[in-house]
């Protein structure tokens, strides 16, 4: 909550790194559009005419553009090469990327990362297990070792220019240098263990005391602040320790056996290896320094601010990226936001103070913000007149009903869905907006059921009803249907398949992946992940298994945004469970019935597949 009412106070007192955003959020002032753009810019013939302009746009200096993407409209894509061009005409631009989940993040980033192969990328994020394996290098920790060691091997460089020029044995110099950090670090180091003990044990008695008064809470929390220093202080010591005994041991005079040797004796070796010459002398100030500033770089949060200055793109989630220590005066000259849609006007305001110019990508029509807990917001809220209800909007549709034309930038050619699937998301949530694509079906997997969209209605089954499970509903014979139609694609196919199995409800989730997980032996040829619908917007498969597990229509398993989401993610392969009838006969069931009207006029592709005794018909 703190960054969130940052970020309003930055907003409300004009001192964004843009101030004119106040103007433009609050739409008493229209962001200019630009008078003319240029089409030509750098890798363009890789792309298609909407995302041409869009960044063309951009490239213009229009400070503000919002780009809606349908599903499989490429807007991981799009984030990519708009980072490539802007540095390519800015070259010593910041650019600050965000998204409202580490996956959208990370796909981002893993996108630019191949687009834009020589740019310096910094991944923030507090937990580095949220971080994709593959970005693990960018983080924070890793790129302060590697401008570490950059910064290293250039000062060795000079030293010993600087050595050979005294004519200084600088091995011999550095070595003393060593010997005597050495013994310092390991004085300090028993010291610390010392200290860091004592408090941990203090700790433990004041944790098995009563805590009745105020006094007692804040000594406990005072002991668990430095029993948790001491313990990272000493863990960063002991990494030193580590370091310079390789060093010593590595050098050229060097030996295992000064490791075993007392501080009287390292401190005289050190004064006879250093020398006590006017060059000597200049020679061990030039090491020492090094040293000391090796000893403290990047163990402070001082060097964060300047590793966010130092990289070309700054990655994070639209909350966590602000999470770290003594950035908050880095501003960016480009600011973008995917999953915008999906963030509430909080999350967003957090990145777009710090923008100099903004890219806000996203699609209304797929899920919304969460809901957050007004109770979390304390009176910060109401003093900047923001109601309970505001939590759960996002800037993004109201900026895309109200910025002008020449700002919206809609991405309107589908390259994720085979033809059938692409015609049924876009008839059905994207009329005369979404280019559905040509690409035919995959064979393969069409010839299993004759079709590419399939509803398997359980409409013939008297075990067809769902039942309650804790807070949430299972459904079993939609599992069991689920599992019988893996089986009977892992049988028909040679290839392997990305396969997602889905569900508006957790419980039915759960068990779904322990059916999935009982039948792994008949599922070799298959790579299936189960998962809530809420879960997986930004994913996407070959197949996906769609179990609506209700029987009983709801505002919830049929909400527009949900549906959409879960019909999108399918590139060659989509299965609907669940009772048909009772989905077509509903007078609350407007979007299901959508799609179930949809599917009955393309009997070419798409297919209502009822059974009656185990059997098709």
């Amino acid at each position: 909550m703190d960054r969130q009412q940052s970020a309003l106070q930055r907003l409300s007192s004009n001192s964004s790194a843009n101030a004119n955003l106040q103007n433009y959020l609050s739409l008493e002032q229209h962001p200019p559009e630009p008078n003319a753009v240029d089409l030509d810019f750098a890798l363009a013939g890789e792309l298609d005419l909407p995302k041409r302009k869009a960044i063309a746009s951009v490239l213009a200096e229009q400070s503000m553009i919002v780009v809606p993407g349908p599903p499989g409209t490429g807007k991981t894509r799009f984030i990519a090469f708009l980072i490539h061009a802007f540095k390519q005409k800015h070259p010593n631009a910041k650019i600050l990327l965000t998204a409202q989940t580490h996956v959208a993040v990370d796909n981002a980033l893993e996108k630019t990362s191949e687009i834009a192969p020589g740019l310096r990328l910094l991944r923030i994020a507090a937990d580095e297990s949220d971080v994709s394996p593959k970005l693990q290098s960018y983080l924070l920790e890793s790129q302060l070792k590697i401008w570490r060691n950059a910064v290293d091997a250039a000062s060795d460089k000079w030293i010993r220019k600087l050595a050979e020029t005294k004519n200084v044995d600088v091995e011999e110099v550095t070595l003393g240098c060593d010997l005597r950090e050495y013994a310092s670090l390991r004085d300090r180091i028993t010291q610390v263990a010392s200290e860091h003990q004592a408090a941990y044990d203090k700790r433990r008695e004041l944790a098995s005391m009563p805590l009745e008064t105020r006094t007692a809470e804040e000594e406990l929390s005072l002991v668990i602040a430095k029993t948790q220093r001491l313990r990272d202080e000493e863990v960063h010591l002991r990494s030193e320790y580590k370091g310079i005994s390789n060093r010593i041991e590595a050098s050229k005079y060097g030996s295992a056996d000064f490791l075993n040797w007392n501080s009287t004796e390292l401190n005289e070796m050190a004064e006879v290896l250093i020398g006590k010459s006017v060059s000597d002398e200049m020679v061990k100030k030039a090491i020492d320094l090094r040293a000391e500033w090796l000893a403290i770089f990047g163990t402070t949060s001082m060097f964060n601010a300047a590793i966010c200055e130092r990289a070309d793109v700054v990655a994070g989630t639209c909350i966590g990226f602000a999470g770290l220590r003594d950035t908050e005066p880095v501003d960016y000259d480009l600011c973008i936001v995917d999953e915008a849609s999906k963030a509430t006007v909080l999350e967003t305001l957090v990145p777009l103070v710090r923008g100099k110019q903004w890219v806000l990508v996203g699609d209304a029509k797929q899920l919304p913000p969460f809901r957050e807990y007004f109770d979390d917001a304390g009176d910060v809220l109401l003093q900047h007149n923001i109601s309970e209800s505001s939590l759960s909007e996002s800037l993004f549709p109201l900026l895309q009903k109200q910025l002008p034309a020449g700002c919206i930038h809609t991405l309107t050619n589908q390259y994720r869905m085979n033809q059938p699937i692409g015609e049924l998301v876009s008839s059905c949530f994207y009329p005369g907006v979404l280019n559905a694509g040509e690409r035919s079906p995959n064979i393969e997997l069409f010839r299993i059921f004759n079709a590419a969209v399939a509803w398997f209605s359980t409409s013939t089954f008297d075990d067809r009803c769902e039942r309650k499970s804790r807070t949430s509903w299972e459904n079993s014979r939609e599992r069991q249907v689920v599992i019988d139609q893996l089986i009977k694609i892992n049988a028909a196919v040679k290839s392997q398949y990305t396969v997602l199995v889905i569900s508006p409800y957790l419980a039915q989730v759960e068990a779904l992946q322990d059916a999935v997980t009982a039948s792994r032996d008949k599922l070799r040829n298959l790579r299936i992940e189960c998962s809530t619908i809420d879960a997986v917007q930004g994913k996407e498969a070959k197949i996906v298994l769609y179990s609506l597990t209700r029987t009983r229509p709801t505002d919830f398993v049929d909400d527009e945004h949900r549906v959409n989401v879960a019909l999108s993610r399918a590139e060659e392969l989509l299965l609907i469970v669940g009772d048909e009838n009772a989905y077509r006969q509903s007078k609350d069931c407007e979007h299901l019935q959508r799609v179930i009207q949809y599917i009955h006029r393309n009997q070419e592709s798409c297919r209502v597949i009822t059974q009656l005794f185990g059997q098709s018909l």
